[in-house]
């Protein structure tokens, strides 16, 4: 008599979270950015990422020059990805993410996360009120979360970041 159990047909029907970070230079040069998707058990399926330089002189201020690398570093990794995430999750430490975000019209769910709670319960702050309660996406992003696995997927994109792209080996997360 065969063992009942649950596989991965379960963890299949849940689909992808997409994880997105980007970085900087210290010297505020560059840009690269990258998003990995994972399943419900936070295995990678799918890493894009990409670089560029910010737009600088004197015609573009500072958090400008950040906004327009932001969306245009997110329009550039959204377009070349192969499966769509049921949900985004943006790792939120004090930038101009949500100002981008707004730039974008994001056919998903997006919810910012931020760091600080490390340690204690993790849930996104959703922007446009999130997934729909009971839906696929929901119960990926309950499962991550239980699992305390919606933090550790920016850990592994950050380090795939700075050894793909070396000039952000010194820089700081956005």
């Amino acid at each position: 008599m065969p063992i009942p159990f649950r596989g991965a047909e379960e963890v299949d029907e849940l689909g992808a979270a997409g994880f997105l970070l980007f970085l900087r230079d210290t010297a505020e040069i560059s840009m690269g950015g990258g998003v990995l998707l994972v399943d419900a058990r936070a295995e990678p399926l799918e890493f894009v990422h990409h670089s560029m330089t910010l737009p600088g002189g004197a015609l573009w201020s500072a958090e400008d020059a950040g906004r327009h690398a932001g969306r245009r570093l997110a329009a550039e990794l959204f377009r070349a990805l192969g499966r769509t995430p049921g949900v985004l999750i943006v790792r939120d430490d004090g930038s101009a993410s949500e100002q981008w975000l707004g730039d974008l019209e994001v056919g998903i769910p997006v919810g910012l996360l931020d760091e600080v709670n490390r340690g204690g319960s993790v849930a996104p702050r959703w922007l446009d009120g999130g997934p729909a309660l009971g839906s696929p996406a929901d119960r990926l992003c309950e499962r991550l979360g239980q699992r305390d696995l919606l933090i550790e997927p920016f850990t592994r994109l950050e380090r795939a970041l700075r050894q793909l792209h070396p000039f952000l080996a010194e820089g700081d997360s956005d």
